[in-house]
């Protein structure tokens, strides 16, 4: 009898997964089974979470007569019976944040995929900063799909867990994204003001090449482009001090894209297309699809300018097959009605310029989209309508407190016969 026990081994590996869904399954409390077994809450925990891998055959019997159940279903058999642990999900969390491989994924248009991957990898028990860290990944990626209102909460849940672990890097990644539904929603003195307080604050490289880009944006929608230039231009000196080349490339194809769309709005065609041709260079370097995308859409709206409209066409169509639907923003709806009013095509300006309008989410992006429907109806030879939208136009770029670009485009107005 005494040589059986010594040849039994005293502890075994415990697969922790299984006896999760055993207590799961059974709809058991922890602190109850712990007290049934006779050991601490936290012993328990320890077990459950996968920190401790084995147990006392003691222990085991215990917890299988607690769950009504064999021990050979609570053990590992073999190594490929392994399910992971908390702590691995922990490790795994940490490789995806400092390996770069949001990025990396990022950079393929694999939104789904990383969602799902970062949402598979939060459980209850995990480290709150790791967390925070997920959430501000979470709000990126529902930002970049137009889904303003997830990446709003997913920001607002990394700035609690921000502020209650005083950690000032997720706070400041924080509210640099939560500036951005502020942008797109037109709460532009909010989202200035958020900006602002990180650009003074944070010493993070990576965060403040960000929110510079951003503040340049914000900036852009108010009309003011001096300052949004002078700040735009101040973000490369952060992006060049960047480590990670996939992060630094996706920030370099972001400035110079926002770059490109102020030059454009100001008139200034040339800048607009340099500043394009470098932002489509840097995407294609790093395998940016987005960013190729949207380079060729606004590089199509400039050559349609130039009067080569066919050619203008063939590079919107392009650029669009290279985004997917649930990240198509409203200055590609804008540039496609450009493209093909200046190609003609007025029925398809007008169809695509209305499906931005029925996606639109702020004041300044219906602006925008109001103007392109009174250039379309002008051509069309209807004043009145045009008229009337241009009118519309003014009054969103108002509601948005869009003052300069009001007041740039009642000037414009004012000066030639041509409303626009």
């Amino acid at each position: 009898m005494q040589r059986d026990s010594v040849d039994e081994p005293k502890t075994v590996s415990i697969d922790a997964a299984k006896i999760v869904a055993k207590i799961e399954e059974q709809q058991l409390k922890r602190w109850w089974i712990a007290q049934q077994m006779g050991v601490d809450a936290r012993t328990l925990r320890r077990w459950l979470n996968g920190q401790v891998k084995k147990m006392h055959l003691d222990n085991l019997t215990h917890l299988a007569e607690v769950l009504r159940c064999s021990k050979d279903e609570l053990v590992v058999k073999s190594t490929a019976d392994v399910f992971t642990n908390h702590n691995q999900l922990n490790v795994t969390a940490d490789i995806i944040d400092n390996e770069g491989l949001v990025y990396d994924i990022f950079a393929e248009g694999k939104w789904g995929l990383i969602e799902n991957i970062l949402k598979a990898i939060i459980h209850f028990n995990m480290p709150r900063n790791g967390l925070a860290k997920i959430y501000i990944n979470l709000s990126l990626l529902s930002w970049v799909q137009y889904n303003l209102e997830d990446s709003e909460a997913y920001a607002i849940k990394a700035l609690d867990i921000g502020n209650k672990t005083q950690s000032s890097d997720i706070i400041y990644r924080a509210k640099v994204l939560l500036s951005l539904k502020k942008i797109f929603n037109s709460e532009l003195a909010i989202a200035k003001e958020l900006l602002e307080e990180v650009a003074c604050k944070s010493l993070d490289t990576e965060v403040l090449s960000f929110c510079y880009i951003n503040l340049g944006i914000n900036l852009l929608f108010f009309g003011d482009y001096q300052q949004s230039e002078q700040i735009l231009q101040t973000s490369f000196t952060f992006i060049d001090a960047l480590k990670d080349s996939k992060s630094k490339s996706m920030m370099q194809n972001t400035a110079h894209a926002v770059l490109a769309n102020l030059y454009f709005d100001a008139g200034r065609f040339t800048e607009a297309r340099q500043s394009c041709l470098t932002s489509l260079q840097v995407a294609k370097n790093c395998g940016y699809k987005r960013g190729i995308g949207l380079a060729l859409i606004r590089l199509a709206e400039l050559t349609a300018l130039e009067g080569q409209t066919a050619e203008g066409v063939k590079l919107f169509e392009e650029g669009m097959s290279l985004i997917s639907p649930s990240e198509v923003l409203l200055m590609i709806y804008e540039s496609g009605g450009s493209v093909y009013r200046l190609h003609g095509d007025f029925d398809r300006a007008e169809a695509a310029v209305r499906q931005g309008l029925s996606q639109s989410k702020s004041y300044t992006g219906e602006g925008t989209l109001y103007l392109q429907l009174a250039k379309i109806e002008y051509e069309r030879k209807q004043p009145a309508k045009a008229q009337n939208y241009l009118n519309q136009a003014k009054k969103s770029f108002k509601s948005a407190g869009c003052m300069m670009r009001l007041l740039a485009l009642e000037s414009q107005c004012s000066e030639v016969h041509d409303p626009l």
